[in-house]
């Protein structure tokens, strides 16, 4: 990158309606920036990619002169240190260093120079010059351990600078327009979006040949139609994996127009990518079967996503108090799925990631599991007072208001119950719960009862372990 830089010196202009300069600038260059400014003068610096950068500088000094700036000087140079202190230092109109002699054109710029330049600081001078490091020459000579071991970072950042070497970017990288295309008519127009599919199909390979060309793939797509009576309809196609796949996108739109209802007629239509990403090329193994069946799996995952069949899930743990909402269904994005299929998902059995809280480690999870009954079931419950607290000791199912019991209905002995662990939740989203939970041992199993805590009266069987 050439860097142009433009020094005014001082007394500056009276400008009382903000920098003229810099607006006068802007005419030449695309972008321009202000930099450092002190009693001496100010620094401008503009944007000279894709520009004869000499010419550049040479016109701004122009325009600086026009408003009342006579002394103004440029500087070129393919370094930002170096095309600042010519344009501050420099003795011609507009001085250029050339690549490869930034050294040579620093060697006898005092150390002072570099005042304005990144990581500068009096002391770190100050410690130079008692070694008899007096220019940028001396600084540059000088081995870079021996100056990081004796003056640390700062000193080795700007041996660094004294050398013509900065890194930094006036300005930021130009971003790569993504690719379009379009096509508008005048002689008719279209109201049935579906018959645009043909002209749809044309304009996504040249789509997607672009894509493919930069190593790209597309997430999501905007179609635009202008209508004849003015305005347009805009509608986002988005796909559940980047792809640069013409068929693909072809099915998304397919689908997008024959739904889609015109309000008035069609004169064009336009396509325009919204986000890329890097084509996701993994490194496999071609004798594992699994990879090479993996592309098949991926492709046809994304068909399901992508038509809105099906979306993948997978059991998220979490630390809730209550058991029924400590597993949850959560929706996978489809880098989680790929990573799935590929073998680098989650083993089967185990829980995912957590969702209201961290899940529990592996060194703690019992050996028992927990079933839970869809709905907890509501139950008859017999209790005894064991220090202070009503200790379930038989249960029976509850029947509704006015059955009858049948004859053997099960009436289940409790031999020993550990609890009761109470439990309040709810708080969060205004529905408060307060629950007593007893660990119960039966004959059969191992079951979990609760009572409500607000009526004591109600007993449900939430589930047992096995």
């Amino acid at each position: 990158m050439t860097f142009a830089a433009l020094f005014v010196p001082a007394p500056l202009p009276d400008d009382r309606d903000g920098d003229a300069l810099a607006a006068a600038l802007l005419a030449l260059a695309p972008h321009v920036a202000l930099g450092e400014e002190d009693e001496q003068g100010r620094l401008y610096w503009l944007d000279a990619r894709g520009l004869p950068a000499r010419r550049l500088a040479a016109s701004a000094v122009d325009v600086a002169r026009t408003l009342g700036c006579q002394d103004a000087r440029g500087g070129v140079a393919r370094s930002a240190v170096v095309a600042g202190i010519a344009a501050r230092h420099g003795r011609a109109t507009v001085t250029t260093v050339r690549r490869g002699a930034e050294g040579r054109y620093l060697a006898p710029h005092a150390l002072s120079v570099l005042a304005h330049a990144p990581g500068w600081s009096p002391k770190l001078a100050a410690a130079l010059a008692d070694v008899g490091v007096d220019t940028l020459g001396d600084l540059a000579t000088l081995g870079a351990d021996a100056v990081e071991v004796r003056f640390g970072g700062e000193g080795a950042a700007l041996r660094r600078l004294a050398r013509g070497e900065d890194a930094r970017r006036i300005f930021s990288p130009l971003r790569r327009p993504l690719p379009d295309a379009s096509l508008e008519w005048l002689d008719y127009e279209v109201r049935d979006a579906a018959r645009l599919l043909f002209v749809a199909n044309s304009l996504l390979e040249r789509v997607c040949e672009e894509l493919r060309s930069w190593g790209e793939a597309a997430r999501s797509m905007t179609l635009r139609l202008p209508l004849a009576g003015g305005g347009a309809v805009e509608r986002r196609v988005r796909g559940a994996r980047a792809t640069a796949d013409r068929a693909t996108w072809i099915r998304l739109l397919r689908a997008e127009l024959e739904r889609l209802a015109l309000p008035d007629g069609a004169r064009g239509i336009a396509l325009r990518v919204d986000s890329v990403h890097e084509l996701d090329t993994p490194q496999g193994d071609l004798f594992d079967h699994g990879f090479q069946s993996a592309a098949a799996a991926e492709s046809t995952i994304a068909r399901l996503a992508d038509d809105e069949m099906g979306v993948a899930v997978r059991l998220a743990s979490s630390a809730h108090p209550l058991p029924e909402r400590r597993l949850r269904w959560r929706a996978l994005e489809f880098r989680e799925v790929t990573a799935a299929v590929r073998g680098a998902g989650v083993p089967d059995g185990r829980p995912g990631p957590s969702v209201d809280g961290p899940a529990t480690p592996p060194a703690a999870r019992a050996t028992l599991a927990l079933r839970l009954l869809p709905a907890p079931r509501p139950v008859v419950v017999t209790t005894a007072r064991r220090r202070g607290d009503a200790m379930p000791v038989r249960y029976r199912e509850r029947l509704a208001d006015g059955a009858r019991a049948p004859r053997g209905l099960p009436l289940v002995e409790i031999h020993a119950a550990a609890g009761p662990d109470r439990v309040r939740a709810g708080d969060e989203d205004g529905v408060p719960v307060s629950r007593e939970y007893w660990t119960c041992l039966t004959d059969e199993a191992l079951v979990l009862l609760f009572r409500n805590g607000r009526t004591e009266e109600e007993w449900y069987l939430q589930g047992w372990w096995d």
